[in-house]
């Protein structure tokens, strides 16, 4: 190495020396390491020359010069036991273990066992197995143990216990350790009891007479029949089924032990009535409970016209029999109805010739909804009651079909890399349906022949030439035609066609376009999504006028309400309570409506959506309805003594009846023949207290003649209506009347204060019109002159004051004078 720098030094050792150091160390061997300055190195220098010294004995090391000597020489030395080892020369005895057998004999167990000196001369263990048997019958498995527990009386034996399990009647062994407790024998043995017949099956263990024994009873009673309890129960009453004959003569299955007698017989009864029918109730009930409704021949002259059979109950109901057993006449009633000129599905019992069931044809109209109309036949279809068919890509229109949908505020969807839409959802879109080829590829490879932005149709011309559409608008089969798939049904297309199609269905008609194959709506693809938004908006405007505004329903429903509470406190009234068919209706309106369910909802938004679903039209139905039976209640309230005449309840179940069958609307014609038939009430009411006030004969054939009219099949019509209040005028009544007659006289004729007058004996009457008398007559009482003429009464005659509690005549100078001030009035009101 050549040193040119101070620097080289640092990359040099010792010097740069590169020969042997060689210096005799103290080993007598000599340094072999470089050429070093430094001679204290000798001092840590490890020689590895093979070491020349010798053991003390002679034996020549074998060890490098820098280790310790150990001579590993094999020598043989006495040990101490007094027994020859052989061991390393290096090695003294007094460090090694004597490994010679020795035979050592155990003062314990005087055993006999070779071992080691070394183990002999320390405190050895006997190695021999114990043999000893132990109490169970195993022998142990220890060692020879005769210094630590040799009567095994802490030995744990862990053999397989060979004893029967605890309480065990059989041989059913034991699986746990021997050392460890039985447990009870719980293998099922089939034991026989010793207090029964019966056998069970119960853990071995188990006494089987502790047990309850549940099985049938085998013991025979008083009565020869087994007994029904468990075994185990005392025997009681008989309870087998036996028949049994009554007092009645009827047979009653019952158990044996009751007494039949004071069984209820639920048998239809063998007494024979004393019209000679026999008894239809239940054999338990008196026969003179229920009437006979054996149906017999009409005793009466129908009005009608139409032989039928009535109950036998009806048959002595009088003068009024022909009246009130019409509601038995089963002929079909076969009338032309006004509204749709459907024939009346009812029968003249039901309909009476006056007031027909509602018409029961179904409608069959399509909807502005598109839906088909399944309402019974009526002039005006009622709001589509179907789930909504509105949906868009965003969400779906969760109403029912005729409430008016919320419109989607959603921004519209409808986009290609031509243009996009920039409107809401619900909004007419402004981007102009897009005519360019769609530039995707079909699965097949092929490219797709339908429009950019529009559902690829699954049709190729090439791979499958079949499935193309059908030759309909007469372009299907040229190179460049494209096509359309509908999203609302199956069919795809052609779109030259179809647009041409779309916009001949524009002709002002509010309707959702549809499809030229199969007519179904075309509401959902996007492509057309113009028109059918348009069509949409005209629909919900349509929707919107026949649901009604939201805020005049609720004043509606608050109406119905007000109707409702007045119906129902009426049904506490012991008057409408002997009528069921009154609590009927009335239940009906609250069910149809709703108002009962709504009335209870606290929460006030559940209550308004509850409300919600009601339309203006169905309410108006519902107060309709509810304005009849209010009606109905004045009528008859004003002659709330004459309740019980079976004209009048009659009547009254008539309307109730037929006013229970309008289920969804009343028509324009039923409202003209429930307000026909509430006149004619009016009048009957007025026909009962006529015919229980009149005595004169000359009133006799006015009544015939009112009965005949009133009660006929025809419709009580405003002629007839006057025809009915002239011949009520021309009524007499008789003189002595009391104050509760006198004020149902004077109800019946309606008349205002003032109309009454008496002759010179005193005996009461009227005079009609404006109440000044136009002519002259006698008293039917006592033949004096009655009446007068040009408004000028009779000097004998005079006010009757008693009658209607008048001051002065209707027709009089204090009368004139009162209409003139109320006239001048009227001019500044």
């Amino acid at each position: 190495m050549q040193i040119k720098m101070p620097e080289d030094f640092d990359k040099v050792l010792e010097g740069g020396c590169q020969n042997r150091c060689n210096v005799l160390l103290k080993c007598g061997h000599n340094c072999l390491q470089f050429c070093h300055v430094d001679l204290e190195k000798h001092e840590k220098y490890e020689c590895n020359e093979e070491c020349q010294r010798d053991c003390s004995v002679g034996h020549k090391c074998k060890l490098l010069c820098c280790q310790p000597c150990k001579c590993s020489e094999i020598v043989e030395k006495l040990f101490e036991c007094g027994h020859t080892n052989k061991i390393m020369c290096s090695v003294k005895p007094d460090n090694v273990q004597c490994r010679i057998e020795v035979l050592h004999t155990f003062s314990e167990c005087l055993h006999e066992v070779k071992l080691l000196c070394y183990i002999a001369r320390g405190s050895p263990k006997c190695s021999i197995k114990c043999i000893d048997r132990l109490p169970c019958g195993h022998a142990c498995t220890k060692l020879c143990h005769k210094d630590d527990d040799p009567e095994h009386l802490e030995y744990e034996c862990k053999f397989e216990c060979g004893r029967n399990n605890k309480g065990c009647v059989g041989e059913h062994r034991c699986k746990k350790l021997c050392h460890q407790e039985c447990d009870p024998c719980t293998i099922l043995m089939k034991k026989k009891r010793m207090n029964c017949s019966h056998s069970d099956s119960v853990p071995c263990h188990m006494d089987v007479n502790t047990v309850l024994c549940d099985k049938k009873c085998v013991r025979k009673m008083s009565c020869k029949h087994f007994c029904k309890n468990k075994c185990f129960e005392p025997c009681t009453n008989c309870r087998v089924t036996v028949k049994k004959e009554r007092s009645c003569g009827h047979i009653i299955p019952i158990e044996c032990s009751e007494d039949v007698e004071k069984i209820i017989c639920s048998k239809r009864c063998n007494c024979i009535l004393k019209c000679g029918h026999r008894c239809r109730d239940e054999c338990m009930k008196r026969c003179s409970v229920k009437p006979c409704i054996e149906k017999i021949p009409n005793p009466y002259k129908s009005i009608c016209g139409h032989v039928f059979k009535i109950p036998c109950c009806d048959s002595n109901l009088g003068a009024v029999g022909n009246i009130l057993t019409m509601e038995y006449c089963t002929e079909p009633c076969r009338t032309i109805l006004k509204d749709c000129e459907h024939i009346c599905q009812g029968t003249c019992g039901k309909c009476r010739g006056r007031l027909h069931q509602p018409c029961s044809e179904t409608c069959g109209n399509r909807l502005i909804c598109g839906h088909i109309c399944n309402d019974p036949c009526r002039e005006d279809c009622s709001m589509c009651r179907k789930p909504c068919s509105v949906k868009c890509s965003h969400s779906k229109c969760p109403s029912t079909c005729g409430v008016p949908c919320k419109p989607c505020k959603h921004k519209c969807n409808r986009r290609c890399v031509h243009s996009e839409c920039t409107k809401e959802c619900s909004e007419i879109c402004d981007r102009i349906p897009c005519s360019e080829p769609c530039p995707r590829k079909l699965k097949c490879g092929h490219g797709c022949l339908g429009l950019c932005g529009e559902l690829c149709p699954d049709i190729c011309r090439v791979c499958n030439p079949e499935n193309m559409p059908e030759i309909f608008f007469g372009n299907e089969e040229d190179e460049d035609a494209r096509f359309v798939k509908l999203i609302d049904c199956p069919h795809i297309i052609e779109v030259n066609g179809m647009d041409n199609w779309i916009k001949s269905l524009e002709t002002g008609e509010i309707a959702y376009p549809r499809c030229p194959h199969c007519s179904a709506h075309v509401m959902n693809t996007p492509r057309y999504y113009k028109a059918i938004k348009t069509a949409f908006n005209d629909v919900q405007n349509a929707k919107k006028k026949i649901y009604g505004d939201p805020k005049k329903i609720k004043n509606l429903i608050a109406d119905l309400n007000k109707l409702i509470d007045q119906l129902s406190k009426m049904q506490v009234n012991e008057l409408f309570a002997k009528v069921s068919e009154w609590n009927t209706v009335v239940m009906k309106i609250k069910k149809d409506s709703h108002i009962a369910n709504i009335n209870d909802i606290q929460d006030k938004k559940k209550r308004r959506n509850k409300i919600v679903q009601l339309s203006k039209p169905d309410i108006e139905n519902f107060i309709v309805q509810a304005t009849i039976l209010n009606r109905l209640s004045e009528i008859i309230l004003k002659e709330e003594q004459q309740i019980e005449s079976n004209l009048i309840i009659n009547q009254l179940k008539f309307i109730l009846r037929v006013l229970c069958n309008c289920k969804i609307k009343v028509t324009q014609q039923q409202i003209e023949d429930f307000n026909t038939e509430l006149a004619r009430m009016e009048s009957i009411i007025r026909f009962e207290v006529a015919q229980r006030l009149s005595n004169s004969n000359t009133d006799k054939d006015t009544l015939s003649n009112l009965s005949m009219i009133i009660f006929s099949t025809k419709s009580f019509d405003k002629h007839v209506e006057v025809m009915v209040k002239g011949l009520f005028k021309s009524l007499t009544f008789r003189v002595e009347v009391s104050d509760a007659e006198r004020s149902m006289i004077v109800k019946a004729m309606e008349l205002k204060q003032g109309h009454w007058f008496k002759c010179p004996n005193g005996h009461p009457y009227c005079i009609t019109e404006c109440g000044g008398a136009m002519q002259k007559s006698l008293c039917p009482e006592c033949g004096s002159g009655i009446g007068g003429t040009n408004h000028a009464l009779l000097s004998t005659n005079s006010l009757a004051a008693e009658m209607d509690n008048a001051t002065h005549a209707a027709y009089s100078d204090i009368a004139n004078e009162g209409m003139m001030i109320n006239l001048n009035l009227h001019n500044y009101l």
